[in-house]
């Protein structure tokens, strides 16, 4: 968003498994996103590059989460895949 509020872009993205082979029941029931769908997704390297680009374009210093939660999954996503 903009400092109004409007929003001037969106960004979604699917990122490929990497170390699990298919999503839990419960994920699907509660996300809606199945195994099948992650299938061709980009891998979390390149979602990574995506969503730097898109910082760096529009200059973003910070990003804010819903709560700690979506902080802590970040941060583990970020350490499993650093990890391999």
């Amino acid at each position: 968003t903009n400092d109004k509020g409007v929003i001037i872009e969106k960004f979604y993205s699917l990122v490929k498994l990497k170390a699990a082979k298919r999503i839990s029941r419960r994920c699907t029931d509660i996300t809606g996103i199945r195994t099948r769908d992650l299938k061709d997704a980009d891998d979390f390297e390149m979602v990574v590059a995506k969503v730097v680009k898109l910082l760096k374009k529009y200059s973003i210093k910070k990003v804010y989460c819903y709560g700690l939660e979506d902080k802590r999954a970040l941060d583990r996503t970020v350490e499993l895949y650093d990890s391999m």
